[in-house]
């Protein structure tokens, strides 16, 4: 008898010990589950976002920025970035290169070869040795500026369909920020765009970007204005 209630009492401390392990594992879910569906990593970097996108399990993970509904009822109205279709990209290449330099096989451009509106003085502009060809790409003179944009003219040749700005993202140069720009301004009529559009798509990556704040990461979504460069990890 003295044996039997020896052996029932370690089994209920056995399955004591199971239950409170299994709540403790439980407890470790509930508490762990909200900041890896919050974050995602990309390179060396942690972004809030609230959600994990579908777009972060292809083969180049990115943040199409605009899919997440918090923050496209904020740059719906914004006015720089309302009509802009905004990407956080990994890429496999230096994001300072890339901007750097106009595409393989583009030349330099004289004025005599764009109509005035598409021309900007603040910056060098590249396009195909093939006088018809529509599409051209604006370097800025200011190497520290940071982006390219590449853009192509409508079929009547008269305004541009299309920009595209690629700006590097200072904390890592691995991940690079594009805004594709849909009927845009002429440049001569705006010609402070596409440098605003660089720079407000940093501000924006600045503040959700939670690499060195962790600990406040299950916090409210971050406001997306006044947000400078953080350290890099």
């Amino acid at each position: 008898m003295i044996s039997a209630k020896v052996v029932d009492g370690s089994v209920v401390g056995m399955q004591t010990v199971i239950s409170r392990l299994l709540q403790l594992c439980v407890c470790i879910t509930v508490l762990a589950s909200p900041l890896v569906a919050q974050t995602v990593e990309l390179s060396t970097r942690v972004f809030w976002l609230g959600e994990r996108p579908a777009t972060m399990e292809s083969d180049t993970p990115f943040i199409a920025v605009r899919e997440i509904d918090w923050i496209e009822a904020i740059l719906s109205t914004d006015p720089i970035l309302q009509d802009a279709v905004v990407h956080i990209e990994l890429t496999f290449q230096s994001g300072a290169d890339f901007v750097a330099a106009s595409y393989k096989g583009e030349v330099l451009l004289g004025p005599d070869r764009l109509p005035s509106k598409f021309n900007l003085s603040d910056y060098r502009i590249y396009g195909s040795p093939v006088v018809t060809a529509k599409s051209f790409t604006y370097v800025p003179f200011d190497p520290a500026a940071g982006f390219r944009v590449r853009c192509s003219q409508r079929d009547d040749v008269e305004h541009i369909l299309l920009c595209v700005v690629c700006a590097t993202y200072p904390p890592d140069d691995r991940i690079r920020l594009t805004a594709a720009l849909y009927f845009p301004p002429d440049p001569a009529d705006a010609p402070s765009y596409f440098r605003q559009v660089a720079e407000r798509m940093r501000e924006v990556a600045y503040c959700l970007d939670v690499t060195d704040e962790r600990p406040k990461a299950l916090a409210a979504p971050p406001k997306l204005s006044g947000c400078r460069p953080k350290p890099t990890s």
